[in-house]
């Protein structure tokens, strides 16, 4: 699950299908930052049956429909950008963006009662849980990218005010018409992550 704050295995996306494809562009004058952090909630039990219930219990509200989701991406973008002005025009000189990536996952750190069975089973179940997290953080990257490309190809405005306001309308379009149907778009089609094998 993904969620904008403002949000492996047998089957292998293309996340470049899932996102509009990036334009053909001269030599960008942009630069994408990520910068990703990790929270943790605290489950405890002694059998699958009792990690999904706390799972459930405890797990990220998810962004869209009832009910907890085992592993959630929340992400962020925003851009800074430096203009300059020629000819009683102004236009785009370089622009920064930065992606802040928030996995917010579960942590058990196992119980004396528990197979060994169950662990590696644990071990196999997380592993894929953050394949289909860093999915979300992937998307949201090349959005960042997407971003990038559109703000460079902004044309001259008349004032740097002007164009400033023309940047942040087209950034928040893409985060609007692209990511968010994106991150939609890969929960549905990796039914939140079961076709990746984040089952217990």
């Amino acid at each position: 699950m993904a969620r904008r704050a403002c949000s492996f295995c047998c089957v292998f996306l293309n996340l470049a299908a899932i996102m509009i494809p990036a334009s053909a562009a001269a030599e960008p004058n942009y630069v994408v930052n990520v910068y990703e952090s990790a929270q943790y909630y605290d489950i405890e039990g002694s059998t699958a049956r009792e990690l999904l219930d706390e799972m459930n219990s405890k797990g990220p509200k998810r962004p869209f429909g009832p009910g907890a989701a085992f592993g959630q991406t929340e992400w962020r973008i925003s851009w800074y950008v430096q203009t300059e002005t020629s000819k009683d025009a102004c236009a785009l000189a370089s622009a920064d963006i930065s992606v802040e990536l928030t996995y917010m996952m579960p942590r058990w750190s196992g119980s004396p009662r528990a197979s060994g069975k169950l662990r590696k089973t644990w071990e196999a179940f997380l592993a894929s849980l953050w394949v289909h997290e860093k999915g979300h953080g992937e998307i949201a990257r090349r959005g960042a990218v997407a971003i990038g490309e559109q703000l460079m190809a902004a044309p001259r405005q008349s004032s740097c005010d002007a164009l400033r306001e023309s940047l942040s309308a087209i950034g928040e379009q893409i985060i609007t018409d692209v990511i968010k149907p994106a991150q939609k778009k890969y929960d549905k089609l990796t039914k939140d992550g079961q076709t990746q094998r984040t089952r217990l």
